[in-house]
């Protein structure tokens, strides 16, 4: 439970901000994911049990204290080889943007899956791509005819693969 991969002043920062912000969209990128699900057996993140699975339980609960999981605030993480749209029990939305290429694309783990973080399947997965496939995430913010964001999973050719549309 110490264990902290943001450490004190980093976490304390992000929670002051994230408090202090009137931006409509709140966006938290990161380089690992705080949802996943992930592989079982690492430790490298804040959704791995041997990891800093703590810390990242620690901060979907104070996001749904503060009640800032709602539509306006979204979490992008990288080091991911595959791309997904998957929410915590808490309600938090993370979108992996995956690997930029096929070459490098790999399925991911899927809530329920033994050798996942989450074999109980307890995250939400509205999104995960059925077959390796690199790509990237395209995020529009539009103003008209009402603020919104567009987050869009792509292949590495750019077709379009999923879609999400979040008004704060």
């Amino acid at each position: 439970p110490e264990k902290s991969m943001w450490g004190i002043e980093q976490r304390e920062w992000l929670k002051r901000t994230l408090l202090e912000s009137d931006a409509a969209f709140k966006v938290l990128v990161s380089p690992t994911p705080l949802v996943g699900p992930d592989d079982g057996y690492k430790s490298d993140n804040q959704t791995n049990p041997k990891g800093f699975r703590n810390e990242g339980e620690a901060f979907h609960a104070w996001l749904a204290e503060h009640k800032l999981n709602d539509p306006s605030f979204v979490v992008i993480c990288g080091d991911r080889h595959w791309q997904y749209h998957s929410v915590h029990p808490q309600g938090t939305h993370e979108f992996a943007v995956g690997a930029l290429i096929d070459a490098n694309a790999r399925l991911g783990r899927k809530p329920g899956d033994p050798k996942s973080t989450d074999p109980d399947a307890k995250v939400k997965q509205l999104y995960t791509s059925e077959k390796p496939s690199g790509g990237f995430l395209e995020v529009r913010l539009e103003t008209e005819p009402t603020l919104s964001m567009e987050l869009i999973f792509r292949d590495e050719h750019g077709v379009e693969l999923y879609r999400v549309k979040r008004k704060p």
